[in-house]
């Protein structure tokens, strides 16, 4: 199966606790869609590296709407 990628931008900055990676508000990420959880497509879950968003958490800017 291919994932096919999305740009999108979060709306509130956010930390992974214990780690260095974060996602900035006024940055744009790539972001796939998070199929292997529950519910993912009615609820627009996604994942941006390690961090997973849901629908109203960010903005797509380019892809999959």
């Amino acid at each position: 199966m291919i994932m096919k990628t999305m740009r999108v931008q979060p709306k509130l900055n956010y930390q992974l606790v214990g780690t260095g990676f974060g996602l900035h508000n006024h940055l744009t990420y790539d972001a796939i869609s998070a199929t292997n959880q529950p519910n993912w497509k009615e609820e627009g879950k996604i994942f941006v590296g390690e961090i997973l968003l849901k629908k109203g958490e960010y903005t797509i800017i380019k892809g999959e709407k």
